[in-house]
């Protein structure tokens, strides 16, 4: 919200399904916002923490994405974790702010990056809210 001048952001894309994430995701976007749900929750359910703030009175738009194929590659890529692949290769660039935003993306566009995450609050701040 700093880097936004406490508007919010235009558009969040939410791909883990975590209901801190969901939630985390209701908190920043903007008025008149999107909030791009792909991810599945466990259980098929998540708790919208202050409802009325967040979707109501923010006039956010949900909106839900679907694969064609996304049950059946999500059930193999959980078999394929559960059997040990070695996911963490994967992130290879972190950044603790938007403001390296150009950064990240450039290192992405290059390959040098084949995944990066941004942490806008900080990577401790985000792990603190997963717990």
């Amino acid at each position: 919200m700093r880097s936004t001048d406490g508007q919010g952001v235009d558009v969040v894309l939410e791909m883990s399904g975590s209901p801190a994430a969901i939630n985390f995701g209701l908190d920043v976007v903007k008025m008149g916002g999107t909030l791009s749900l792909l991810g599945l929750p466990a259980g098929h359910a998540v708790t919208i923490d202050d409802y009325t703030r967040n979707v109501i009175f923010k006039g956010v738009r949900l909106q839900g994405i679907i694969g064609r194929r996304m049950y059946g590659t999500w059930q193999r890529m959980l078999a394929l974790l559960r059997s040990g692949l070695d996911v963490e290769w994967v992130v290879q660039a972190t950044f603790d702010s938007l403001a390296d935003f150009h950064e990240g993306m450039s290192r992405f566009d290059k390959h040098e990056a084949l995944k990066v995450v941004f942490f806008p609050e900080g990577e401790a701040a985000a792990q603190k809210r997963l717990r």
